[in-house]
């Protein structure tokens, strides 16, 4: 990710011989942990790699990530120029992600919670760019988009298909669920409104994946 900093003026205290202020980076990570893989890796390292840059922020979820980001902390001292904020999901979003779908509508409405907090903030610090790292799902890409901050969205993933040919091969129940899955996919990247919306609004996105790059780009 290539981020330049804003011309400096005498407000940034080139006037006074002093440097330049240093781009300021908002992340939205759902999933942030310095001790995990997959998803909440992405989260913490496009994170730390940020910091080495730009003065950064992330935004998280509370309860399942806060604990291990403050141990990381405790034991290493706190990252250079990375500000962590934590925002709880309800309490019954523990329940809705382990039924089929409803994780998604919790993650709906932390994303739109997240959306009032990052503008809150962003009136008071004024970013730079804004970067959706997480939930990578191209499913739900957020709103932050909507706040008139150049913005980044990905790594995106999840359009590619399950082959239809393979589809009997992986049983009934398998089968069924990844026949579904392919249906809601074609419908949900062709017609969701906020997909285009946010992939429309962004200054760029980087998909996952090969398939991912060819079903952005058309």
């Amino acid at each position: 990710m290539r981020v330049e900093a804003p011309r400096a003026s005498c407000g940034d205290g080139i006037a006074m011989g002093r440097p330049p202020r240093r781009p300021r980076l908002l992340i939205m990570a759902y999933a942030c942990s310095p001790y995990q893989g997959s998803e909440a890796g992405i989260g913490w390292h496009a994170a730390i790699q940020a910091a080495a840059n730009c003065d950064t922020w992330v935004i998280c979820e509370k309860h399942k990530f806060e604990r291990e980001i403050q141990r990381y902390i405790d034991e290493n001292g706190a990252p250079a120029g990375l500000r962590f904020i934590f925002l709880p999901e309800r309490s019954w979003a523990a329940i809705a992600w382990r039924l089929p779908g409803a994780g998604y509508v919790s993650y709906n409405l932390w994303q739109r919670r997240a959306c009032r907090l990052a503008a809150r903030l962003n009136s008071e610090i004024r970013f730079d760019l804004i970067h959706h790292v997480n939930i990578i799902g191209f499913r739900e890409p957020g709103y932050l988009w909507k706040l008139g901050v150049p913005f980044v969205w990905g790594p995106v993933g999840g359009t590619q298909n399950y082959p239809w040919r393979f589809i009997p091969e992986a049983g009934v129940g398998w089968g069924f669920a990844e026949a579904t899955r392919n249906l809601m996919n074609s419908l949900q990247f062709r017609f969701s409104p906020r997909v285009r919306k946010a992939a429309r609004a962004s200054a760029m996105v980087l998909a996952a994946n090969s398939r991912g790059q060819c079903d952005f780009r058309r």
